[in-house]
């Protein structure tokens, strides 16, 4: 190949090898590992010259692709080796794979609880509920705290709005602003999704941390508890960015859905998909797959809607997808898969309390999405 060749190519050269290159920088966590703590120099033949320095996994890139594709490929294996092992332990490679094969398709959209906020100081519902009691006067604590013992969230929330709602409204808006973040900002896995998924994103919680995640004007479309909703619906058929906060949002008390009333009044009792927030549930659980991040799944009004629409049989449901900790009290693992499974749900289990795989799993999935990782 001529010199001259190569000048006259010198826009598809360096086309290719941008494309190259950007290839190359995706996986910088990987180089980490392949690099040692001096780079490979080389002495120049000029006299004048410093000596060329290279890291080792760039000269090896450059020099040979397969070689280099075969040291990531295990570095990796080494990386997710928990999590694999776990998975291959408890018989959940089947499930996992169908996981990552929405992944890859673009057909998840992430169910977001209380968990995923925990890490970045927010509080679970539990923990919420008891400390408005401790801020209200003249109730049976010892009573109400039995009762949450026994997750009776909504009839406690009810009784503390009964109470003093003006106390709640503001323990709302101050414990789940954006100001409690701390100087690190969103914690865990929550910032994995923008890998994750590209069009909608539901969550229980009153929380900004996926506004923050997503980056401000990103999320085009929204629907906040029992707000009607922001160009949500179009949003959402049209596969763009879109924000279903199903309890409201802290800012805005008129959105809360979070005592007895307020769920009766935003789902109907019956059930109403004549309203907007079942409507727009319904319609994301039939259209893709859900999974469910920092969720306990116990019965509530949203799986009871799922159940609904499984029982009518009017649609073809798609699988949808938990990452679970396996019980330690209450439901048996096999009743909980049971109950889950009727409703299309297919659990992935991870080591009791060790909440931790969240994000390992999370990690995983998207390596072998993005092919990144090809099998365990």
């Amino acid at each position: 190949m001529s010199r001259e060749w190569v000048s006259s190519s010198k826009k598809v050269i360096e086309s290719v090898e941008a494309a190259l290159q950007s290839a190359y920088s995706e996986n910088e966590d990987i180089h980490q590992k392949l690099d040692g703590e001096e780079p490979i120099k080389i002495k120049s033949l000029l006299p004048d010259r410093d000596e060329y320095s290279y890291e080792r996994s760039e000269a090896l890139f450059w020099i040979d692709r397969n070689t280099y594709y075969e040291e990531m490929e295990f570095c990796l294996l080494k990386h997710h080796e928990e999590a694999i092992e776990f998975i291959k332990q408890n018989e959940l490679k089947p499930v996992f794979k169908d996981l990552v094969s929405s992944v890859k398709r673009k057909r998840i959209i992430p169910f977001l609880g209380a968990g995923m906020s925990s890490p970045s100081n927010y509080p679970l519902w539990g923990a919420a509920l008891k400390e408005i009691v401790g801020r209200i006067d003249g109730l049976d604590t010892a009573a109400m705290e039995a009762r949450l013992a026994n997750f009776e969230y909504f009839e406690v929330a009810q009784e503390l709005w009964n109470a003093e709602n003006a106390q709640v409204k503001s323990y709302i808006r101050n414990k789940f602003a954006d100001g409690n973040l701390g100087d690190d900002g969103p914690v865990g896995a929550i910032n994995l999704l923008p890998e994750l998924c590209e069009g909608c994103i539901v969550t229980t919680n009153f929380d900004p941390l996926v506004e923050r995640v997503v980056g401000p004007g990103h999320i085009t479309g929204y629907m906040h508890g029992r707000q009607e909703g922001n160009k949500f619906s179009t949003k959402l058929i049209q596969g763009e960015r879109c924000l279903l906060k199903l309890h409201g949002d802290a800012e805005d008390h008129e959105t809360y859905v979070f005592t007895a009333e307020q769920y009766d009044a935003a789902y109907g009792a019956p059930l109403d998909f004549t309203k907007p927030l079942p409507k727009a549930l319904r319609q994301i659980y039939i259209s893709s797959s859900l999974l469910f991040l920092g969720c306990s799944m116990t019965q509530d009004k949203t799986l009871e809607l799922f159940s609904r629409v499984t029982e009518d049989s009017d649609f073809d449901v798609p699988d949808h997808f938990a990452l679970m900790s396996l019980p330690s009290e209450g439901e048996t693992k096999n009743q909980k898969d049971a109950r889950l499974n009727e409703l299309k749900i297919r659990p992935i289990w991870y080591p009791e309390s060790d909440h931790s795989f969240v994000e390992k799993y999370l990690r995983l999935a998207l390596d072998m999405a993005s092919e990144r990782l090809k099998d365990f």
